[in-house]
């Protein structure tokens, strides 16, 4: 892959050209991380409420009916819950991997699997994620699905 990087002073906004041969795996996470860039999600960070970027955010999990967002060293409280949070983010990269977790897929290193048919995601920022086994074909299919396209 190579970077070409063009500054044009009459433009007033970014602009990214994606060039290639064939859809792969890396090509549709590049495109959804760009495009999670400049989509925001309303999170509290104790009283104040902030837009957070959802590029930057590790995974979600829901405990005690309240959801949260991981981020590299902080987590925000989410006034959604996890179900709403899954429909607005799916097409980001975001997947179910548990009952109560969602994963960016953008931050997954590797997986692995355990002798109990469960997983173990690695994140970039070195945090491991349990993958139940109910949502183990939903990962597998987000993966090939981003590798077929």
């Amino acid at each position: 892959m190579r970077l070409s990087l063009k500054q044009v002073p009459t433009i007033d906004d970014i602009q990214v050209l994606v060039r290639y041969a064939e859809r792969s795996y890396l090509l549709s996470r590049l495109i959804a991380t760009i495009r999670g860039l400049t989509e925001k999600i309303e999170c509290r960070d104790g009283r104040k409420t902030v837009l957070v970027d959802v590029g930057g955010i590790y995974y979600f999990e829901s405990v005690d009916k309240q959801t949260y967002a991981y981020c590299q060293q902080i987590v925000y409280q989410v006034g959604l819950r996890l179900y709403q949070v899954k429909e607005k983010l799916q097409q980001y990269g975001f997947v179910q991997v548990s009952k109560s977790c969602l994963l960016n897929l953008n931050m997954l290193e590797s997986v692995r699997s355990l002798s109990n048919g469960k997983m173990v995601a690695a994140l970039s920022n070195s945090e491991h994620i349990t993958i139940s086994r109910r949502y183990v074909p939903e990962l597998k299919s987000a993966i090939r699905k981003g590798s077929q396209e």
